[in-house]
């Protein structure tokens, strides 16, 4: 035993000293595995003929904000804007990197971009430095809508020159006239109406996530400010997966009306909407047996609202919204409207010369003749029920059911790209290889 005790010794000393050795080794040893892949060259993808290499290219400079890769990116939507599907897509994701990164776009630029993709021309017409109030003023001119919203709140918003007059111009007063029975009166209200359409997305092998965006007026959670005024305007960005195409979705609302004219040229004077002398849409209730007793009350009616119109005028030349030299250049342009309601409908005596007037619109029923040659008037249409009141926008309960329409609307697209993607070759890649 004693013998043994040496030897043991010498070989704890050896272990001790070559174990640590070779656990090093084992430890820096290479350990077989994928290798890195080299970072692809984004310019060259943006300039290839191919457009799935270019949307992966505008899809890299948006994740990476390349800012320099700019001027391609432009060349990409100038090249893809009107293609067909699925190349489209490279201008859609070629636009959504220069919004992520808010740089403008030139002013031929996104002419063309507005025929095609209105609501990303708008949020990259609303970004500072944008030469764009040329592009805003004729979608104030000749656009409606949500489009034309949105124009009017980014031109306010820069207190852009001569911008009044964009919206006396086109004004017009409208008066609408109820004939009704003495000691009746009439109502009646100036609302408009929400359309909103959907539709599911498809496939697109080998491209990237695809985003899409969508006005709407309503401020639901998950939603961008384009532009804030008196009818703010949002947007929302929604990117579908690589390889699907984007779901349609489409939100309508009707105007502008002359109270939203009105509303915009309060808020560009700075004055308030309780003080305006006059409403865009007025209701009358007039008992006249003769048509003198109409075309009197219709001339009061017109000059009243001819002399609050000047007065409005006088708000606007104080706060230098509009020049001394403008006031004359926006005469009042008032349009009447005649509604029958009477019980009976014989057309009014003709105690003195009618004088219609341009503007005045009549809806009274005609009458017929009975086999003598008497005058029988015709009979009543279905007397439409009254609306009380004036309309001030969507209701609690509306929203809501919008919103249901919505969330439905939502999971029937996906259940149905979920089946197409379950259909789709599952070993195919939709990545391009380096």
């Amino acid at each position: 035993m004693s013998r043994l005790r040496p030897r043991l010794l010498k070989l704890a000393v050896i272990v001790a000293i070559v174990l640590p050795g070779g656990l090093a080794g084992a430890q820096t040893a290479p350990t077989p595995g994928p290798q890195p892949q080299p970072a692809p060259d984004i310019a060259s993808l943006l300039t290839s003929n191919d457009a799935r290499q270019q949307a992966w290219g505008a899809w890299y400079v948006g994740a990476g904000r390349l800012r320099p890769l700019a001027p391609l990116l432009e060349s990409v939507i100038r090249q893809r804007l009107g293609a067909a599907f699925p190349e489209v897509a490279a201008a859609d994701i070629a636009l959504d990197a220069l919004i992520q990164m808010q740089l403008p776009l030139p002013p031929d630029l996104l002419d063309a971009v507005y025929s095609a993709r209105p609501a990303q021309a708008l949020i990259a017409a609303s970004f500072e430095g944008q030469d764009s109030d040329h592009f805003l003023r004729q979608i104030l001119r000749s656009g409606s809508g949500l489009d034309w919203f949105a124009a009017a709140n980014v031109l306010v918003s820069r207190r852009t020159r001569g911008l009044a007059g964009e919206f006396l111009a086109p004004l017009r007063l409208r008066v609408k006239i109820y004939l009704v029975d003495e000691g009746h009166m009439m109502g009646g209200g100036d609302g408009g109406g929400v359309g909103m359409g959907c539709g599911p997305g498809g496939l697109a092998p080998g491209m990237p996530p695809w985003p899409s965006y969508t006005l709407t007026s309503f401020a639901d959670p998950g939603v961008t400010v384009l532009a804030a005024g008196p009818t703010s305007v949002y947007y929302r960005r929604q990117v579908s997966s690589a390889g699907e195409s984007p779901a349609g979705s489409l939100l309508v609302i009707g105007g502008p009306t002359g109270d939203d004219r009105l509303k915009y040229l309060a808020t560009l004077a700075e004055i308030d909407l309780e003080h305006l002398p006059l409403r865009g849409h007025e209701q009358h209730s007039v008992a006249a047996r003769d048509q003198r007793t109409l075309d009197a009350e219709m001339n009061r009616i017109r000059d009243d609202l001819a002399s609050r119109y000047t007065r409005f005028l006088m708000m606007l030349l104080h706060r230098e919204t509009i020049r001394a030299e403008d006031v004359l250049l926006y005469p009042p342009q008032i349009e009447f409207t005649i509604e029958d309601h009477r019980s009976v409908r014989t057309p009014l005596a003709a105690d003195s010369p009618a004088a219609p007037s341009t503007g005045i619109a009549r809806n009274d029923s005609p009458a017929s003749a009975d086999s003598r040659g008497r005058s029988v008037p015709a009979p009543p249409p279905a007397p439409e029920p009254p609306l009380l009141g004036r309309s001030r926008g969507p209701s609690a309960s509306f929203r809501r059911r919008l919103r249901w329409r919505r969330r439905r609307c939502a999971a029937s697209t996906l259940r149905a790209t979920r089946r197409r993607t379950i259909r789709a070759h599952a070993s195919r890649s939709i990545f391009p290889r380096a």
